[in-house]
């Protein structure tokens, strides 16, 4: 479905072609020198085309103007959201660590109103920023206090005591103030095109994210250690115990079949599929065999 803004350039496009034809029918052809007038109904014409088209341009200008400050608007209004909460937990963790402040836990109300703003335009902008920001850091061979923004609201967020995380509180003010009416300018329209979504996947991903998929990529090819391959053979008598009890268990055991054999081969990949379906299904409770 085309939107809104589509549907107007489509109008534009069409009564400018209606405009610059129908004048050149109408002065090139024949049907032009059969009308009276002289001239006069092309010149018309194209003024009334003209007209529309200017009246749905102004429409179209109007509409895309008045949605960029709605969207400039709400991110900087999240901003500075973001911006007091953390102003007023940088002065609880002065508080704390001179002995001012004998509760140092973060609350309830200080933590949803920080998520509410990351989740929101504010949030979104910054998570756009920071892809832009990694990016020439890394072209830069620079540093950037961009690179840790989500460990950061991680770390703020889920602190059980403020005076430990005054540090993250101050990285993110610095974040905060590194964006300029500038950036907002240009890159609020690029947030909530669709485009955006295309243009965050080809940004790396934030550098905690980058690491565990590391982690985790490097253990699925870890050699599987002696001990855990000798469970294995009971993990796969358990599987099949509980799979089997049911119509749903049995097509679930049928599709495992493919995996036994990779798995009995050595194959980590497989290997960490059917303990972590051995933890999940026969024994949540154990602890799974790790490749």
């Amino acid at each position: 479905m085309l939107s809104r803004v589509s549907i107007l350039q489509w109008v534009i496009v069409v009564f400018s072609l209606v405009t610059v034809s129908g004048g050149l029918v109408l002065l090139l052809t024949p049907l032009g020198a059969n009308l009276p007038g002289d001239g006069q109904n092309s010149s018309a014409l194209t003024a009334s085309v003209a007209l529309i088209v200017v009246v749905v341009g102004l429409i179209l200008t109007v509409y895309m103007q008045s949605a960029e400050y709605r969207r400039q608007a709400e991110i900087i209004d999240g901003l500075q959201e973001i911006r007091i909460i953390l102003t007023i937990m940088a002065a609880r963790v002065s508080l704390a660590r001179t002995g001012g402040d004998a509760d140092h836990s973060i609350s309830a109300e200080e933590r949803a109103v920080l998520l509410n703003a990351v989740k929101g335009p504010a949030g979104r902008f910054l998570n756009y920023m920071r892809g832009v920001k990694d990016k020439e850091a890394g072209e830069a061979n620079a540093p950037t206090r961009w690179r840790t923004i989500f460990l950061n609201f991680s770390m703020v967020v889920y602190a059980t005591d403020i005076g430990r995380a005054g540090q993250n509180v101050i990285d993110l003010l610095q974040v905060v103030d590194d964006v300029t009416v500038k950036d907002i300018k240009k890159y609020a329209s690029k947030v909530i095109s669709a485009d955006s979504i295309d243009k965050i996947r080809a940004y790396e991903d934030d550098i905690i994210v980058r690491a565990l998929k590391s982690m985790y990529a490097e253990q699925a090819q870890r050699a599987i250690d002696p001990a855990d391959m000798a469970r294995l053979e009971g993990m796969i008598a358990g599987l099949q115990a509980v799979l089997m009890q049911d119509a749903q268990g049995r097509a679930g055991w049928a599709e495992l079949q493919k995996t036994l054999p990779k798995a009995r081969a050595g194959d980590p990949e497989a290997f960490n599929y059917i303990a972590s379906l051995y933890g999940a299904l026969v024994a949540p409770d154990d602890d799974e065999p790790q490749g």
